[in-house]
């Protein structure tokens, strides 16, 4: 069942604000870690063992190197997931990939992804780095990466250029995921919002759709992929 999994929610700091969050949602077998995307060093570590990987970080919104929650590292267990599940945590502190709000909501953190070049190092070479950790990792089953919608399209990439690239660089970390020889799949959600879960989705192949999407029914749509 979609619930019998052991959660490793990986952050940056295990004792920070992000961590803090999720404690309500995890059980007694689960874990926080502590790794880096940026840092291929810190991720074997952290994702050794897991059956599962869900990729959902991003720059631009929570700091110019890494979003607060950045990976799920899941292990198949004998745990029923809560009602209110680390999955939907994640996606409750994640960041919205709308072009409007990224650039009406958050442009001090904008600004400081775009100085420091975050969209490349985490929407890019981030997912590259974890692909290419987890094809040594026997244990890995597929990996699920949150993109977005509109990386593929013409003028939605050329306008995103006026928030740092995020788009291209978006579709670059799923190109790298696709090379890797790990099985995967990609979400392409559209803007994120706090509505809670079961909103009427409408799913598509491709990069064709426009739209928005809860955080929650995008949690629950990496459960069903892994399930």
């Amino acid at each position: 069942s979609p619930g019998k999994f052991r959660v490793k929610a990986i952050v940056r700091n295990k004792f920070g604000e992000a961590a803090s969050s999720l404690l309500q949602y995890l059980g007694p077998s689960d874990l926080i870690l502590e790794a880096d995307v940026t840092k291929p060093s810190t991720l074997y570590p952290a994702l050794e063992d897991s059956d599962f990987i869900i990729f959902a970080a991003g720059a631009g919104v929570s700091s110019s190197t890494s979003s607060s929650d950045s990976m799920r590292g899941v292990s198949e267990g004998e745990k029923e997931e809560k009602p209110s599940s680390p999955l939907n945590a994640l996606f409750n502190a994640g960041s919205a990939e709308r072009i409007p709000e990224i650039l009406l909501e958050t442009p001090s953190k904008l600004i400081d992804a775009v100085a420091f070049g975050g969209f490349e190092k985490i929407d890019n070479r981030g997912v590259a780095n974890v692909a290419a950790i987890a094809s040594g990792i026997s244990s890995v089953k597929r990996i699920v990466l949150i993109s977005s919608l509109g990386v593929t399209r013409f003028p939605i990439v050329q306008l995103a250029t006026l928030a740092g690239d995020v788009l291209s660089q978006k579709r670059k970390g799923e190109e790298a995921l696709a090379s890797s020889g790990v099985r995967y799949t990609v979400i392409r959600p559209g803007g994120l919002t706090s509505k809670g879960t079961g909103q009427k989705l409408r799913v598509s192949q491709g990069d064709t759709d426009f739209g928005s999407i809860s955080r929650s029914d995008v949690a629950r749509a990496c459960l069903e992929v892994i399930s």
